[in-house]
């Protein structure tokens, strides 16, 4: 089951997580250099699950949603939010 990009701000998830944009997502492929297949791949989601999240046309659900974020994120990508709304992308620095 998909939702409408439409109707993406009214999907409650637990504990008010941020949801992140279909442009912060072509944003950290752009920066990881990888294509739609290769998030899939990553993620364990269907290659139309990341083009139509960002295309806009559907958002998955919850579960493919966290799987894409955790792939994005084990990349070395962090996304950026500012009051729960997804606002850009950043690269993790090494602390070391």
């Amino acid at each position: 089951m998909s939702t409408k990009r439409d109707d993406v701000d009214k999907i409650i998830f637990p504990h008010h997580i941020p949801v992140m944009s279909p442009e912060q997502v072509r944003a950290a492929r752009g920066w990881l250099g990888w294509s739609q297949q290769d998030l899939a791949k990553r993620a364990s989601v269907g290659v139309s699950t990341v083009k139509d999240f960002e295309n806009g046309n559907r958002t998955p659900i919850a579960n493919n949603l966290q799987a894409i974020q955790r792939a994005l994120e084990a990349g070395g990508i962090e996304l950026v939010f500012d009051g729960g709304r997804p606002k850009g992308v950043s690269v993790k620095t090494d602390s070391h």
